[in-house]
């Protein structure tokens, strides 16, 4: 009963998949611009919360809920030129010291209007050009095997494992029609 089950669920994530369209992170995604402060910059005050990569590596699994986490902060005068986060965006560590958190990725749930965030260091903020994924699926996305096959293949580096932006840009993924 179990078995058949199982291989009822296969044979629908297999439809979906042929039902579903290859566009590369590029003609999905906006990479827009993010801070370049260290953790010596960061404080538990300050106008606008902070993502940093090592967090994304260390505390978050798929989403940060910005309604339940308290996260670093940082006075907006010390990273002027990074955009401002929305729920939605997808975060992900550019940099990592093992395989698994290579492109380890979070979807951004929970900031409230008017609330300022940004993406740190070592990270990447993709937004989508137009609305694709229902709220809340990229933060699954990141793990589908055939992306992280993907990463692992560019990724560069010997003691400090990262993928760069324009690789990223060229990696497929798949999107509903």
């Amino acid at each position: 009963m179990v078995a058949h089950h199982l291989m009822e669920n296969i044979e629908r994530i297999s439809q979906l998949k042929l039902k579903w369209k290859e566009k590369t992170f590029g003609e999905v995604f906006d990479f827009l611009p993010t801070a370049t402060n260290s953790r010596a910059d960061l404080a538990t005050t300050g106008n606008a919360s902070y993502v940093h990569y090592g967090d994304i590596h260390t505390k978050f699994s798929g989403h940060i809920d910005f309604s339940t986490r308290d996260l670093p902060r940082i006075d907006r005068a010390l990273c002027p030129n990074a955009a401002l986060i929305r729920n939605g965006d997808w975060i992900m560590a550019d940099a990592s010291e093992d395989l698994d958190g290579v492109c380890k990725s979070v979807e951004v749930i929970g900031l409230k209007e008017g609330e300022a965030a940004v993406s740190g260091l070592h990270t990447f903020l993709l937004r989508e050009k137009r609305p694709t994924f229902a709220m809340g699926f990229k933060g699954h996305l990141g793990n589908l095997i055939e992306i992280r096959q993907q990463y692992l293949r560019v990724m560069t580096g010997m003691k400090v494992f990262g993928v760069s932006k324009t690789a990223l840009r060229n990696l497929t993924i798949p999107v509903p029609d």
